[in-house]
């Protein structure tokens, strides 16, 4: 207390010094947020079918919502982050061919690689798959958290699968590339960006050795 009796005034400094720490526990402690995909069902064949159905479905066709390739992101600005940030993802929409006896949507499809190499931790289906509920297709790899990724070019033939396990004698041919984010002039050299919490420890640091 000072000689009135009255609590002493905290300075500036110390109201700083509070202010940081504070914002350094909340910043380390958010937790990043959840990230959840819908994934593919496997094509199912029908015994019934696989005993009359001789006729082989027709291919399928691109759609008119094209191909959209998503990279991964890193840290984003502000320090925020999701568990989304590192993965990379690949997603097309098809229209059906049809089948003689086969419904469109349990038709299923076959990925097929033909040319060029797949990105790093991309595999792709290992049977058929049925599309999702919006008549795509989608591709999910771990990217990596960095704004560096590597470029890719590669091509897929999708071939449609009907309930008897017949397959489409065509294939749509469908070609996938990305120049990478090197290429697309997103820097991966030099110094990495500073996040807030290094900030905030530096700043704490300038004023304990203040305070001294």
């Amino acid at each position: 207390m000072n000689g009135d009796g009255d609590m002493p005034t905290p300075s500036l400094r110390s109201v700083l010094f509070a202010a940081l720490a504070a914002g350094l526990l909340l910043a380390s402690a958010a937790p990043a947020a959840a990230c959840s995909f819908e994934g593919h069902e496997p094509h199912q064949t029908d015994p019934a079918e696989e005993a009359v159905d001789v006729e082989a479905p027709s291919p399928p066709t691109s759609a008119d919502a094209g191909i959209t390739i998503k990279r991964g992101l890193g840290t984003r600005p502000g320090g925020m982050s999701t568990s989304c940030d590192d993965l990379g993802w690949i997603e097309f929409e098809l229209a059906h061919g049809g089948d003689d006896r086969t419904p469109d949507d349990q038709l299923g499809y076959r990925l097929a690689l033909v040319d060029g190499e797949l990105p790093d931790d991309l595999a792709l289906p290992a049977e058929a798959i049925r599309l999702l509920d919006d008549d795509t297709i989608f591709l999910l790899w771990i990217d990596e958290a960095v704004n560096g990724q590597e470029p890719f070019e590669f091509s897929i033939d999708v071939f449609a699968v009907d309930l008897a396990g017949n397959e489409s004698d065509d294939a749509l041919r469908i070609d996938l590339s990305d120049p990478g984010t090197n290429a697309a002039g997103c820097s991966a050299a030099g110094a990495p960006p500073v996040r807030p919490t290094a900030l905030l420890l530096g700043l704490l640091l300038l004023l304990a050795v203040g305070r001294r």
